[in-house]
């Protein structure tokens, strides 16, 4: 999978590049090792990278250029009603 998306983004000239749900049929060890192939293409190009994911993620700590920013879930919102 990582090698048809890295061809696939090789075509296209863009200075970012996003995954949505990457992993949601990964298992556990599977979405480990994908984490790790896909932080490895981005630190070896010039492009931002966008990885949205309904899991957690340990790409923070695969490298410090990594920024992971985590959005509440929609279940803590409260409803405001009328």
């Amino acid at each position: 999978m990582v090698c048809l998306i890295n061809a696939l983004w090789d075509a296209q000239h863009s200075p970012f590049r996003c995954l949505d749900e990457w992993d949601v049929f990964l298992d556990a060890l599977a979405r480990k090792n994908m984490e790790c192939m896909l932080v490895e293409t981005a630190l070896n190009t010039d492009k931002q990278y966008f990885f949205i994911s309904p899991q957690g993620s340990i790409f923070s700590e695969l490298s410090e250029s990594c920024l992971l920013y985590t959005s509440p879930s929609p279940r803590d919102a409260t409803l405001s009603r009328k």
